[in-house]
């Protein structure tokens, strides 16, 4: 089920460019995904953007995505709730143990240092744009850890 299906033309008050809050019970279904985004890749990159919301908001920062209304004080409970819902799809989709999991979890942070320099001057302008950011993030980040997990834990 893609999540973009139909267009967006209303946003809550809350929300700001950038960042769209969704109700939790629309992030269970494993099979999520926006544009052409495979559901495992919109799913790991989720969670990630969930993590960096989460931490911080527990670090203190007011700035960037911690200072979007939908993120702040209670809501930290809401970044949780979708990073808790992420990590048990992710788990049983993949059939991981917590420990393998947080492995995978790990590995994918650490390719973030490959795939940063790549979309470094990749403006996110556009619909082509997007798309070409997201699957150089499939490419480097997911399909190397995701499609062989045995190779890292």
């Amino acid at each position: 089920e893609k999540l973009d299906a139909q267009p967006v033309t209303t946003f809550p008050d809350e929300d700001k460019p950038g960042y769209i809050r969704h109700d939790p019970t629309t992030n269970q279904d494993s099979r999520l995904s926006v544009r052409e985004l495979p559901a495992l890749s919109f799913r790991v990159l989720h969670m990630l953007i969930h993590l960096s919301i989460w931490a911080g908001k527990l670090l203190g920062f007011t700035t960037g995505f911690s200072a979007i209304p939908s993120c702040r004080d209670t809501e930290a409970g809401y970044a949780r709730t979708l990073i808790e819902q992420d990590r048990d799809i992710l788990m049983n989709s993949l059939q991981l143990t917590l420990e393998d999991f947080s492995t995978l979890l790990h590995a994918s942070i650490e390719r973030l240092a490959v795939f940063c320099p790549e979309v470094q001057n990749l403006e996110l302008s556009c619909g082509q744009k997007r798309r070409e950011w997201e699957a150089l993030f499939d490419k480097v980040i997911v399909k190397p850890i995701f499609s062989d997990p045995d190779q890292f834990v």
